[in-house]
C-alpha cells in the first residue's frame, strides 16, 4: 500500500517534525511505502472550522483537485495524518463536515488511530514500562468519538499503563460524562491567534490534571495538542514528557505480525 501521509507541512511549521519521523517510521514498519504530503493548499478544514463558508469551498475544491493529482502521480491507496481537523472534515466514514457539503478525496482518510486499530490483530509491539495520561483531542474526541481505537491499541503494548484525565465534572452523574468529553484543552489552537498564551495555558493543564496522576507522559492524539503540551512542559519546567500518538506508538511498535 502507498500512503500519503497528510499534515507534513503542519508539522513542520509548528516545529515538530518528529511527528512526522514517527509517521513515516509506523508505516515502514508495518510494510507500506510513504508519500509526503507537501501541500500548497490552505487547509480547508481550518478555515471552516474557524466559520469562514465562502474560502471553505474555494479551499476544498483546490484541496480535492491537489490530492486527486498527488493519487492520479504517485498510485495512493490511502491518507493517513496525526491531526483531527482533517479526517474530521473528510472522512467518508465518519461523515466529515467537508462530505456533507460534497466534497470527496479520491482515496479514503484514515486518523492514526483509527488506521492502527483496523490492523490491531497484526501489529507486534515491545514492552513499555511507562504510566501515561491519555490525551483526546477536541475534534477527535469529543466531536468524532473517535475514543476506543487509541486505547484498544494503548492497551495491546505489554507493561504501558494509561490513565484518564479526572475531572470534577465527571462526578456530575447526571451529565454522563465521559473522560473524552473533558479533556481539558491545552491551547493548541492559540497557536493561531495569540501565540505568547499558549505555554501559560498548557503549563496550567499539566499541573492540575497530570502532575497530580504521578504520570510519566501525557500522550494526546491532538497534533496541536501535543505542540501545546510541548511548549507547556518548557514553560513549566516540569518533570513530565509530552508525546503525540504516533510518537509513543512507534517507541512500541516493533512490526507486523
Amino acid at each position: 500500500m502507498r500512503i500519503l501521509l497528510h499534515g507534513w507541512e503542519t508539522s513542520h511549521r509548528m516545529g515538530v517534525p518528529e511527528i512526522c519521523d514517527a509517521m513515516k517510521s509506523i508505516v515502514t514498519k508495518m510494510g507500506h511505502e510513504y508519500v509526503p504530503n507537501e501541500s500548497k493548499v490552505i487547509c480547508a478544514e481550518a478555515i471552516g472550522f474557524l466559520g469562514y463558508d465562502n474560502l471553505t469551498d474555494d479551499f476544498a475544491r483546490a484541496t480535492v483537485k491537489e490530492i486527486e493529482e498527488k493519487v492520479s502521480k504517485e498510485d495512493i491507496d490511502l491518507i493517513l495524518t496525526a491531526y483531527a481537523a482533517p479526517y474530521a472534515a473528510w472522512s467518508k466514514e465518519r461523515e466529515g463536515f467537508l462530505v456533507k457539503r460534497g466534497y470527496e478525496l479520491p482515496v479514503p482518510i484514515e486518523h492514526i488511530s483509527t488506521f492502527l486499530y483496523k490492523n490491531l490483530d497484526r501489529l507486534k509491539f515491545r514492552p513499555l514500562e511507562m504510566k501515561v495520561l491519555m490525551h483526546d483531542g477536541c475534534t477527535l474526541g469529543r466531536k468524532m468519538r473517535v475514543v476506543e481505537e487509541p486505547r484498544k491499541v494503548l492497551e495491546k503494548i505489554p507493561k504501558l499503563e494509561y490513565v484518564n484525565f479526572d475531572h470534577p465534572e465527571l462526578y456530575v452523574k447526571e451529565r454522563n460524562l465521559k473522560p473524552w468529553d473533558i479533556s481539558a484543552c491545552p491551547g493548541g489552537w492559540l497557536d493561531f491567534s495569540i501565540p505568547e498564551l499558549m505555554p501559560y495555558v498548557a503549563a496550567n493543564v499539566i499541573r492540575e490534571y497530570a502532575l497530580p496522576r504521578g504520570v510519566d507522559t501525557i500522550v494526546t492524539t491532538c497534533g496541536n495538542g501535543y505542540h501545546a503540551f510541548k511548549a507547556g512542559v518548557k514553560h513549566g519546567n516540569f518533570n513530565i514528557k509530552a508525546m503525540a500518538y504516533p510518537n509513543l506508538i512507534d517507541l512500541a511498535l516493533e512490526g507486523v505480525e
